[in-house]
């Protein structure tokens, strides 16, 4: 225990330490905070809110539902179960939140909410070490040719347009395979029916 309370502490003082500090995320997210206090002492939670939080919240139940997809079956240990039911929650309690204000007692975010969903929004949006977003959920980024969890080193802005350019080629190159291989499948099963057919055996 006295452990764990001197790694907090240290956590803490960190997180807090003027030279290691990015001021300028800093400086927005506490912008983004007085700003969203000074919204919830005019307008209350509505559809004001509930619009506000709709991008953040379908952002987190798809990413939840695409991560769920990521636990495969040889991964059995409590840990991914746990893991398992914590994604389930977060994208029912998405859904859940743009579901309320069309019950039959409806339910608005409160701005609170607003603020902690755009949270695990944003946070989810830049994982480290994982493919583009869009990559992501799609499941395009299991085509590509190196791991989504290989550290990269700092690119330049010319090395990370060349880049994605080249993932995309990779996908579609592999897709158009994808597609040419299904294709030749079903003209193998067609021509094996057909000499089924004129008694030819198989």
């Amino acid at each position: 225990m006295k452990e764990t309370m001197q790694f907090l502490q240290q956590q803490f003082v960190e997180a807090f330490d003027v030279a290691k500090l990015q001021w300028k995320s800093f400086l927005v997210a506490c912008v983004l905070i007085l700003a969203i206090y000074w919204f919830s002492l005019y307008i209350p939670p509505g559809w004001a809110t509930w619009w506000l939080i709709a991008p953040a919240t379908l952002i987190v139940a798809i990413t939840a539902l695409a991560r769920v997809n990521d636990i495969g079956p040889e991964r059995m240990g409590k840990r991914w179960q746990v893991r398992k039911v914590g994604l389930i929650l977060a994208g029912a309690g998405s859904v859940m939140i743009l579901a309320t204000p069309f019950t039959s007692t409806p339910m608005f975010p409160t701005w609170r909410a607003v603020i902690v969903m755009w949270g695990f929004a944003l946070t989810w949006l830049t994982t480290p070490d994982h493919p583009p977003w869009d990559y992501y959920i799609s499941g395009k980024y299991r085509f590509l040719s190196h791991p989504p969890d290989q550290p990269a080193r700092p690119r330049s802005p010319l090395e990370r347009v060349v880049g994605r350019v080249t993932r995309e080629r990779e996908v579609a190159a592999l897709l158009k395979a994808e597609e040419e291989y299904q294709k030749n499948k079903r003209e193998a099963e067609q021509n094996l029916h057909r000499r089924r057919g004129d008694g030819e055996g198989p």
